[in-house]
């Protein structure tokens, strides 16, 4: 199971947020998640596989279809901005593509098991003490002529993949726009979460590299206020499309 460093939270807990999820799950047709995770991660992602969820209090496997949202966003995006982000998240479930990343996952998995079975037999040759070196050439050869067709569907699937994945991103952008009061949030909501995703984890860094070598009472949430108040100071909007 993928892990997450997170907390489960129910409509009680943030009820504003789950008014919120249920509005644009109702306009666009989509499932409402399973669980709804807030995160110290940088992404906004959606899962169907199990999710091992951790923090200060527990250590628990998740099931079902899980929204992740990182908690940074809310001290940087609108409203109309985390609700077109969050439909574009949404519309991975609508659209299944939760469930096609899963298959891909097992068969890409299965792939690379079999490339490192082969990869062993191969070296294995080079070591067969007394063969013949007319068997050595046609043993290597069989494998080969095995292996060319295996190479051939893994590089097909990946060049496949690639563009499944472009067609269900533009998929899900069109339909987070189109959740947004004002089309120009969704494009805005994007840009700040790709600026502030890079800030999040520089002081992801500063904590941890801190943390190795003295103790320290800095917080993610602190050190990250900090960092975007330098950001200010020294805004550079070149720089950062530049990074984009």
């Amino acid at each position: 199971s993928m892990k997450v460093h997170g907390f489960t939270i129910t409509e009680q807990d943030q009820p504003e947020l789950f008014k919120l999820i249920k509005s644009v799950s109702k306009k666009i047709n989509s499932i409402f998640p399973d669980n709804v995770i807030l995160t110290s991660e940088r992404d906004f992602f959606v899962s169907s596989s199990n999710l091992r969820l951790y923090n200060h209090k527990y250590d628990k496997k998740i099931k079902g279809n899980s929204l992740c949202i990182p908690l940074l966003v809310f001290k940087v995006l609108t409203k109309d901005e985390l609700t077109g982000i969050i439909g574009h998240e949404l519309a991975h479930f609508s659209g299944k593509d939760t469930q096609y990343s899963i298959k891909y996952s097992k068969i890409a998995g299965s792939l690379k098991k079999i490339f490192k079975e082969f990869k062993r037999l191969l070296k294995a040759t080079l070591y067969y003490e007394g063969l013949e070196y007319g068997l050595f050439v046609i043993y290597r050869f069989f494998l080969l002529m095995i292996l060319f067709p295996i190479i051939f569907l893994h590089d097909n699937l990946i060049k496949k993949n690639i563009l499944n994945s472009k067609n269900k991103e533009l998929r899900a952008d069109k339909i987070g726009s189109s959740v947004c009061e004002k089309k120009k949030s969704f494009i805005s909501g994007l840009c700040k979460f790709c600026i502030y995703s890079n800030i999040w984890g520089s002081a992801e860094s500063e904590i941890f590299n801190k943390r190795k070598s003295v103790k320290t009472k800095k917080t993610l949430t602190r050190e990250f206020t900090k960092l975007l108040d330098d950001y200010y100071a020294n805004f550079n909007p070149e720089k950062d499309l530049n990074n984009i």
